[in-house]
């Protein structure tokens, strides 16, 4: 089932499909004959296994983590147990090899947790009462580490002669 929660909200559009579950070096793909989805090793969260109600029956899941779209969003692969537990085994080995090694401060976890939820670069500097220059090198450790990527550059500026002479002539104007 690919997307089965998107956000942590139950997906309407999802239902068990049968079909085929590839894993390669670089992505995992859910392949029916509806439907074609790729998942990168890199937007994977957590792989987990669960008991979930399958057809009125309770039957064990690989439980697969990942964001889309900015979303974290929940598949599940059901096949017999035993493979169950090799796919698993494969999974968390080939997540453990491409997971970034990095150890967080306090900071940079409550950094994390405040961009996960939508706050600005302006708010996180007053939140953890920090400088705009530590909050740049908090950011930068998090994208060197693969944690985070840059999406918008902010630039400063300040008015060359030229510009306060403009000022000065719009306030007199």
């Amino acid at each position: 089932m690919a997307s089965a929660t998107v956000g942590g909200v139950v997906s309407s559009a999802a239902q068990w499909e049968k079909g085929y579950f590839s894993i390669t070096d670089d992505g995992l793909w859910f392949l029916s004959s509806k439907n074609q989805q790729r998942i990168p090793i890199e937007s994977l969260g957590s792989i987990n296994k669960d008991m979930r109600d399958v057809g009125g029956k309770q039957r064990m899941v690989l439980v697969l983590s990942h964001v889309e779209k900015s979303n974290v969003t929940t598949s599940l692969v059901l096949c017999p147990e035993s493979t169950l537990e090799m796919i698993e085994n494969y999974l968390q080995r080939l997540f453990e090899k491409h997971k970034p090694a990095i150890n967080l401060s306090e900071n940079e976890k409550q950094i994390l947790t405040l961009i996960y939820s939508g706050v600005d670069f302006a708010s996180i500097e007053n939140i953890i009462g920090i400088s705009t220059d530590e909050l740049n090198n908090y950011y930068d450790r998090l994208v060197d580490s693969r944690l985070a990527k840059v999406v918008k550059i902010r630039k400063e500026i300040e008015l060359t002669p030229w510009g306060v002479s403009m000022v000065d002539k719009i306030s007199k104007g």
